[in-house]
């Protein structure tokens, strides 16, 4: 009988294990179909074919079309000034007004000795005719008839010198108005009413175009056979001033420099840009982005793109929800857009939110974008 008591004690402990194991088991069972259910929140978006542009950005620096530093012509003094400085002036505008009297003087003067070369030259030429008839006649000398005639012909070369020297002295009274030789902007003005002014040697006033202008930017040399084989088709410049919230231009490529500068790796290009509004300055710095070629190719958000330790992947969603680590090449981005050499193709679905919380084979939940309804 204690036999059989003792057995019935152990009996019920391994009853109570039995149950309390059956319990834990059925606990375990209860929750792995929740955790395998659970699945991480993310954002998504397919990818697709685009025309995505092949740009290659740089800074840039504004140079005037035309740039001159204006010098009077001939001496004097300046009697006004009529350039304002940073004022817009037009071709052949007045800037300048010297003393006109000494060059005015001396053109009468040259006029005189013109007409009185004239009138000797005249007389000798005569002169010279009737001579050449007498000796043909037989009642003159032949040699004073041709010491006549070569008389008659050095007045008239003096006559013609003094024709020139009157167009001369013209020029000079011309040039006691100076005028604007191109137009654009007009700098500081170096010179008052009453200074004397000497003929190529005085600075006066410097003029630089500013509507068109060009601006100047060195591109790496990678990109040379591209630009050059689409410069006679146009490439498309765009190019904003460095200052923040500053509107952009649009321009096109009209200069490639012939020679590539050995010590960067580098060749100058040059756009032109209208500039009507005058937002761009002579001598300003740029952002300059050249767009060389727009080929289609494979675009994801560039924000689905993760860089690892052996390069990048993207995850892609499969129809069941899992989600697959995939590496990719990219082979450039645009704005918020990278363009996929290798990895993905059109059509397939990437994460572009939540990945840190995936690993291979995890189960997404799609939610849409913030501030999407």
């Amino acid at each position: 009988m204690a036999c059989s008591s003792r057995g019935k004690g152990v009996g019920r402990l391994g009853q109570i294990v039995l149950l309390f194991l059956s319990a834990a088991s059925s606990c375990a069972d209860s929750r792995a179909p929740a955790l395998q259910k659970e699945r991480v929140p993310v954002t998504t978006e397919r990818a697709r074919v685009e025309n995505v542009p092949v740009q290659v950005d740089g800074i840039g620096r504004a140079v005037a079309v035309a740039s001159v530093t204006v010098m009077p012509q001939v001496d004097g003094i300046v009697e006004r000034a009529h350039v304002r400085e940073g004022r817009a002036v037009r071709r052949g505008e007045p800037l300048f007004s010297l003393d006109r009297r000494p060059l005015a003087a001396a053109l009468a003067e040259a006029r005189g000795r013109l007409a009185q070369d004239e009138l000797e030259a005249a007389e000798a030429i005569i002169k010279g005719k009737r001579w050449t008839q007498l000796a043909q006649a037989g009642f003159a000398s032949r040699e004073l008839a041709d010491e006549l005639v070569a008389h008659g012909r050095a007045l008239e070369a003096a006559a013609s010198a003094s024709r020139a020297a009157v167009e001369s002295a013209r020029l000079r009274l011309e040039h006691a108005s100076i005028r604007a030789p191109i137009g654009g902007r007009a700098g500081a003005v170096l010179v008052d009413a009453g200074n004397v002014v000497r003929a190529n040697e005085t600075k006066l006033v410097s003029i630089r175009t500013v509507s068109p202008i060009h601006v100047d930017v060195s591109v790496p040399v990678v990109h040379l056979a591209r630009i050059r084989s689409r410069l006679d088709s146009g490439v498309r410049v765009d190019a904003r001033p460095a200052a923040d919230g500053a509107a952009g231009a649009r321009g096109v490529l009209t200069f490639v420099d012939n020679a590539v500068d050995e010590a960067t790796g580098t060749i100058l290009v040059r756009a032109t840009f209208e500039n009507a509004d005058e937002a761009m300055w002579p001598g300003d710095l740029l952002e300059v982005v050249l767009t060389l070629d727009e080929p289609p190719g494979v675009v994801v958000p560039a924000r689905a793109v993760v860089e690892g330790p052996q390069g990048s992947f993207v995850f892609v969603v499969h129809e069941d929800g899992s989600a697959e680590e995939r590496r990719v090449l990219v082979d450039r981005t645009v704005g918020e857009r990278a363009v996929i050499a290798r990895g993905v193709g059109s059509g397939d679905e990437v994460v572009t939110d939540g990945q840190l919380r995936l690993v291979p084979g995890s189960l997404v939940r799609r939610v849409p974008e913030r501030g999407d309804s």
